[in-house]
């Protein structure tokens, strides 16, 4: 994250590294003051309402700064720390060689409780919502990946494709990509995938989990689609029959043979 060191009238600005940490680029005798920006050049996190971006002053002077937040000591702040995250992840690090998310991307950070845990809006937009809903960090970061999917799916196919793209296509993928990249970061996810809308069945197709064998008969027993071929089907595929036919025809696995009980477990 960047943040800005001021000593007297001189401002310089540096990035923390993976670990938090700021250095400034010369020593500095006597305070300074620190201020964070929530943002990069690709995106930035922007509270729920205004223009600005969202930021944090530490009003002391020190010569040195150590600040973790945390929620019971400043939720605003622990909250866009958290989508900051999140988002810098999916933007910097490394996702598997999928695409990123649109470019100068604004994450609307809404601390409260709202309908929704988070929204993509189509047609053009660069902005995404994230509701805070008393989750924890893990919960919250799952919501950001998966909004963030779809950005990227969005920006990397055509408003038409997108747009008539089967909805159980989309947050099925999303949920894919989202459990993924949290059971990375955080040794495991939130589960919250459903057999209507936010089916598990593109997880299953990546994943060697046959926890639910049994209930699903045998269609658990599919795995070894890696994300960049189930990336190339989903882009291809505008309905649930071009997704099975695509994955079929694309590549062959040889687990193959359980895919349609996989398909039918799921509603698919």
């Amino acid at each position: 994250v960047p943040v800005r060191m001021r000593y007297h009238l001189i401002t310089y600005q540096n990035c923390t590294d993976k670990n938090g940490y700021f250095r400034s680029e010369k020593k500095r005798r006597g305070d300074c003051k620190y201020s964070i920006e929530w943002k990069r050049d690709a995106f930035r996190i922007r509270p729920n309402t205004g223009l600005s971006t969202a930021d944090y002053v530490i009003q002391e002077n020190k010569s040195s700064v150590n600040k973790t937040f945390r929620p019971d000591e400043n939720i605003n702040q622990w909250f866009y720390a958290t989508v900051f995250r999140g988002t810098h992840h999916y933007f910097y690090e490394d996702v598997y060689g999928l695409p990123r998310p649109q470019n100068n991307m604004e994450i609307r950070a809404s601390n409260h409780s709202d309908k929704d845990n988070g929204l993509f809006e189509t047609g053009g937009s660069t902005e995404v919502h994230i509701y805070r809903n008393d989750r924890n960090s893990k919960e919250i970061t799952e919501t950001v990946f998966h909004e963030l999917t779809h950005s990227a799916h969005y920006d990397k196919t055509s408003y038409s494709t997108y747009s008539n793209t089967k909805t159980i296509i989309k947050d099925s993928w999303a949920c894919a990509v989202a459990y993924v990249m949290t059971v990375d970061m955080y040794g495991s996810n939130s589960r919250y995938y459903d057999k209507n809308q936010y089916t598990g069945l593109i997880i299953d197709l990546n994943d060697d989990d046959t926890t639910y064998a049994e209930e699903y008969k045998t269609g658990d027993y599919v795995k070894g689609y890696s994300l960049q071929q189930l990336w190339n089907v989903v882009k291809s595929s505008k309905t649930v029959d071009a997704f099975k036919t695509n994955l079929k025809n694309f590549y062959s696995n040889e687990t193959e043979q359980y895919l349609d009980d996989l398909f039918s477990y799921w509603g698919w």
